[in-house]
């Protein structure tokens, strides 16, 4: 909100059946939200096929306080060349930030892809 003002709105929309009753809001112009993020799976698809499994005995919350607590035990530096591993790659490998090796291995380019008008013209 800016001044009480709502400037944008967002939505959560998990499992098949909201899935298909957002999307058709959508289609029909009833829907309001500015940004979107679907998921088929119920809750988002949380521990899906590749995620981590509670081991026998132990509660999906008790796995999560303990993935947390371990995510966070390590947390990098947050400008990448005050990491002392980054620090090092560069000093083994790639000499400086922006030499042509760098450049090489660590930067990428992006192009524009047409779209097909098949798939343009694809329903659900």
């Amino acid at each position: 909100m800016v001044e009480g003002e709502t400037v944008l709105k967002f939505a959560l929309c998990y499992g098949f059946r909201n899935l298909l009753n957002t999307v058709r809001k959508l289609k029909t112009g009833k829907s309001d939200y500015h940004f979107l993020e679907i998921m088929a799976c119920p809750s988002g698809c949380l521990n899906g096929g590749g995620q981590i499994k509670p081991l026998p005995g132990q509660s999906a919350k008790q796995l999560s306080q303990l993935l947390e607590s371990v995510y966070l035990e390590n947390v990098l530096p947050a400008d990448p060349f005050d990491n002392p591993i980054i620090k090092g790659l560069y000093a083994k490998w790639l000499e400086q930030p922006g030499s042509e090796k760098a450049k090489r291995y660590m930067h990428t380019q992006y192009r524009h892809v047409e779209k097909s008008v098949t798939s343009q013209l694809n329903n659900w």
